[in-house]
């Protein structure tokens, strides 16, 4: 069976510069520029995370964090590290910087993503009876991917 290796979940392309007003990517106040870093978030299958983290690891302008279930980190950045990924620029006001990447909030989050799988949304497919007592079998496929 083909089974899925990866599940995005967040992504956003790089701006660099354009009028806060651009009907596509502008936010904030009038008269301003903003900037995204581009990103990715996304559920890698166990298997490719070590190729994946050797691979980034060789690119100076990628910043990667990845953790697994068991707790295992793969990151080329530090625990306290916090990566600004939006910023504008206004007339009349400091920088605004509404949108970072930080490490200790990423742990917690995939701390509670991996409960929410392992004792919400696995045991969905686990082997049981339908309401006549017909049994469905395990979709152990599912269980394994989450």
């Amino acid at each position: 069976m083909n089974q899925s290796k990866m599940l995005t979940i967040n992504s956003q392309p790089k701006v660099n510069g354009l009028k806060s007003s651009d009907p596509k990517y502008g936010w904030g106040p009038a008269n301003g520029y903003v900037y995204q870093k581009s990103y990715v978030e996304f559920f890698l299958h166990s298997d490719l995370m070590e190729p994946l983290a050797k691979f980034l690891s060789s690119k100076t302008n990628i910043t990667y964090q990845a953790l697994n279930v068991k707790g295992e980190k793969f990151q080329n950045v530090k625990d306290d590290d916090i990566n600004a990924v939006s910023w504008g620029a206004f007339p009349n006001q400091e920088i605004a910087q509404p949108t970072v990447v930080d490490h200790a909030a990423f742990e917690v989050w995939m701390k509670e993503v991996f409960t929410y799988w392992t004792e919400a949304w696995a045991p969905i497919y686990k082997a049981r009876q339908d309401k006549d007592k017909n049994e469905i079998p395990a979709h152990q496929e599912s269980i394994d991917f989450l």
